[in-house]
């Protein structure tokens, strides 16, 4: 019992209420998530970098030739 207590505790400190939303949701099989502050940081990037380059793949062995 204590130790799940502390496991609560643990993802309050690293996520907060949304964090603790989600393990709730988790165990009661509810296929709903909140995104924490890093997944939201990840998310914006990816949108930003996607505009700039237009949707196109500027390295590796895909990328198109102009």
């Amino acid at each position: 019992m204590n130790n799940r207590f502390l496991r609560l505790i643990n993802i309050f400190y690293r996520d907060g209420f949304k964090g603790l939303a989600n393990h709730l949701f988790y165990k009661l099989h509810i296929n709903f998530k909140f995104k924490n502050d890093l997944e939201r940081k990840i998310q914006y990037f990816s949108k930003k970098i996607s505009k700039e380059v237009g949707n196109n793949i500027i390295t590796g062995p895909f990328k198109i030739s102009n």
